[in-house]
């Protein structure tokens, strides 16, 4: 039985848009399912919670760091920081790459202000303090440093991967994998929209546990033709009535056709 494995992929875009051209080639030519902001579609998600969607139904992630920290979100953490801690938060398998040199890389490639060079630092040390990271200089090493370790990893490591019908092209394989993500996405934000929906309040209505007092007038004959009268009160709430009636109601619960 054939799996194809869902390997994220998480940098900064615009500095290293050539690397991850190569590295989707390459992931591609492995029969790898790349995913990755290139592949994320309009939906009524949050950007942090549509990432977190794509990244669940991922079997491994690859981490890359060059010499940006790149955008922030509403919490001042990157993006990248972000799918970085979330994927550990998952248990998902992390496999890191950091530019060996990021003084070297051009004034276009790297962060000008000095609270977002420390930022990058910070994460990069965080980074290197928790996994053994791979150094790169260029796409292709990137690329094929990426190719090799996944190798390994695919060995190493389990992951539960897609498996496709044998009678099927790859093609159509691709397809209809990208459509249930696709649905699984779609599921997950209609779950989220209901979740979130305000519940259903009505005015005036008392709890099951409300306590109220009942009363009455007892009307008793007293074997001399004459009647008997006394006043009487009880305590109750609607969990003790509920559990009075209930059997008489399940036993009868009409008298009407």
């Amino acid at each position: 039985m054939t799996k194809r494995y869902q390997v994220f992929i998480s940098s900064t875009f615009t500095d290293l848009k050539d690397e991850r051209i190569e590295v989707l080639q390459t992931l591609m030519k492995m029969n790898v399912i790349p995913a990755g902001m290139e592949y994320f579609s309009a939906t009524g998600m949050t950007s942090e919670e549509y990432i977190k969607t794509v990244i669940d139904v991922s079997d491994f992630y690859i981490l890359i760091i060059a010499g940006r920290y790149g955008s922030v979100t509403d919490q001042n953490i990157s993006y990248t920081e972000l799918e970085y801690d979330y994927a550990i938060e998952k248990n998902i398998t992390v496999i890191a790459f950091l530019h060996e040199d990021p003084d070297s890389l051009s004034v276009k490639r790297t962060e000008s202000a000095p609270k977002l060079k420390k930022r990058l630092s910070e994460f990069r040390e965080k980074v290197q303090k928790k996994h053994n990271i791979q150094q790169w200089n260029t796409p292709t090493d990137l690329a094929t440093k990426i190719s090799t370790s996944l190798y390994h990893a695919f060995m190493m490591y389990k992951a539960v991967g897609w498996v496709r019908g044998d009678t099927r092209s790859s093609i159509e394989s691709l397809a209809e994998l990208n459509t249930v993500r696709k649905e699984n996405v779609e599921l997950k934000e209609r779950l989220h929209v209901l979740e979130n929906k305000a519940p259903i309040v009505i005015p005036d209505i008392a709890e099951m546990s409300e306590e109220f007092e009942l009363f009455g007038t007892l009307d008793s004959y007293n074997g001399f033709g004459g009647h008997n009268y006394s006043d009487w009160t009880h305590k109750l709430t609607w969990n003790k009535i509920f559990a009075l009636l209930s059997p008489y109601v399940e036993n009868s619960p009409s008298n009407l056709n």
